[in-house]
């Protein structure tokens, strides 16, 4: 199973004259959580099921971990 948490906060400033300033910080994944998408499902050419591939069943790949990012937006 998956678990991913994202999360994001803004704040808008005033700079006067119809003119702002939006600061963002975004989070993804962010409780740092592994979480594998993709398994080897290919057993190999050996017999069934005395000698599968030694990778047989296991995890090959995983979603990207926790990532943070911070921007500023202007608007006039």
């Amino acid at each position: 199973s998956q678990t991913i948490v994202d999360f994001r906060v803004s704040r808008r400033f005033g700079l006067g004259g119809g003119t702002s300033l939006e600061a963002i910080v975004e989070a993804f994944n962010l409780l740092d959580r592994t979480n594998f998408t993709e398994i080897n499902n290919v057993f190999g050419c050996g017999a069934y099921p005395a000698q599968p591939l030694p990778t047989f069943g296991q995890f090959v790949q995983s979603a990207a971990p926790r990532q943070i990012q911070l921007a500023a937006k202007l608007q006039f």
